[in-house]
């Protein structure tokens, strides 16, 4: 499947998502990924509904609201450009860095577009139309061999899930979702500290902010795990690994080939310049890797 099938695969997911579905500013990426935050944002958050979404930011807003929905985009808006803006300062800092004195593996196409700041709460393989292709068997077995034949025969590759079965389970969250809200208050998504996905400081491949595994039992939580887990039990999320939520900001897979980067030397030239990372310090302070790890603060969304 190609990039711009993939693109109108994640259009018609989150276009279908509800009648009442709001559509705030940002782009549907590829792919049909079920996401917390569409684009970050715009934020994890709702109005008198909820936001749950594909890449781009969707908002389910029950009735006819418009002085509610203009307000909300407003602010929505306001919050995607600080994220933004936040984000473009990091990467700014860090490439001029570079360009003084090399860091090791950060050349070529590595920071992740600010326009595409996501946090995923599952990847899936969707196919568009349920398949209706028939089997071929007849001919395929009248040229194995004997040997061949006597055989037992290999279980067939399940269907493929389909965009419609997708935002069927969706839409059936809409209720849960709405009284997680109602129980837990606003959704914020902090997007603090600088981790990667590995163990090897100096071959890392991915350089993340955000909650992490750390669940706080807030609203972002209970939801993300809401959807996460059910569409893992209906068989359209495979990936068994527990949920991290991450919003990337470097990742060596944009490139080709693809190879690892130093986040040890990346610390290092962030903690030379904190307020890139959102670290206030006084003039005299004196401010460590280790600091920049766990102090540095894109802000909270909600």
């Amino acid at each position: 499947m190609s990039d711009s099938d993939l693109c109108q695969l994640g259009g018609k997911f989150s276009k279908h998502l509800s009648k009442s579905l709001l559509e705030v500013e940002g782009t549907i990426g590829e792919g049909a990924a079920v996401e917390a935050t569409g684009n970050l944002g715009e934020a994890v958050a709702e109005v008198t509904g909820v936001v749950v979404g594909v890449r781009g930011g969707v908002g389910i807003i029950p009735g006819d609201q418009e002085a509610m929905i203009r307000k909300t985009l407003v602010r929505r808006t306001d919050q995607h450009q600080t994220l933004r803006s936040r984000v473009q300062s990091f990467h700014d800092g860090i490439s001029a860095s570079d360009r003084i004195s090399p860091i090791p593996g950060f050349g070529g196409r590595l920071c992740q577009e600010t326009q595409r700041l996501h946090m995923t709460l599952g990847v899936m393989a969707l196919a568009e139309k349920a398949s209706t292709e028939a089997a071929s068997g007849s001919r395929e077995a009248a040229t194995q061999s004997e040997e061949a034949q006597l055989q037992a025969p290999s279980a067939p590759a399940p269907p493929k899930k389909t965009v419609a079965e997708a935002l069927e389970l969706l839409n059936s969250l809409r209720p849960e979702i709405i009284n997680i809200i109602n129980d837990t208050g606003d959704i914020n998504v902090p997007l603090t500290g600088l981790k990667i996905m590995n163990d090897r400081p100096d071959e890392a491949y991915v350089l993340w902010t955000g909650p992490g595994t750390n669940n706080d039992g807030s609203s972002l939580w209970r939801i993300s795990l809401l959807v996460h887990n059910k569409f893992q039990e209906a068989g359209f999320v495979t990936d068994t690994r527990p949920l991290k939520l991450h919003c990337t900001l470097l990742n060596s897979t944009f490139r080709r080939p693809r190879q690892a980067f130093s986040s040890t030397e990346i610390l290092r030239r962030v903690a030379e310049q904190p307020e890139i990372a959102g670290i206030q310090a006084a003039k005299k302070q004196s401010v460590t890797p280790e600091d920049v790890a766990s102090g540095a603060d894109f802000g909270t969304y909600g």
